[in-house]
């Protein structure tokens, strides 16, 4: 089991980190069955659960994004103070500021 979970690490990081395997099939179905392997529990839980649950995730990333003292805001603000930004976190435009996270959606 332990050797399976380690392959399966293994693979989706290289999937996920070299440019020429992004756009393949290798990487549409790790990225699947990882969604499939992170939903499947929720299938055994009451149906009144699942969604308080997909509530409190809702409201949680709203707070993380909207409110003033919210870690995305706080992690934004960072970014821009120093002078060595972080890689990819923040794509700069004339009018607005795209973060990795409007990219990935």
């Amino acid at each position: 089991y332990f050797l399976v979970i380690i392959n399966f690490t293994i693979g989706g990081l290289v999937s996920m980190s070299t440019i020429t395997l992004r756009r393949t099939i290798f990487n549409r179905a790790y990225l699947v069955f990882l969604c499939l392997s992170l939903v499947w529990p929720f299938a055994e839980f009451p149906e009144l659960t699942v969604w308080c649950t997909l509530g409190l995730i809702t409201l949680y990333d709203l707070l993380a994004v909207l409110a003033p003292c919210g870690p995305l805001r706080f992690i934004m603000e960072r970014e821009l103070s120093t002078a060595s930004s972080l890689p990819g976190l923040m794509y700069p435009g004339e009018f607005f500021r795209i973060g990795l996270g409007d990219f990935v959606f």
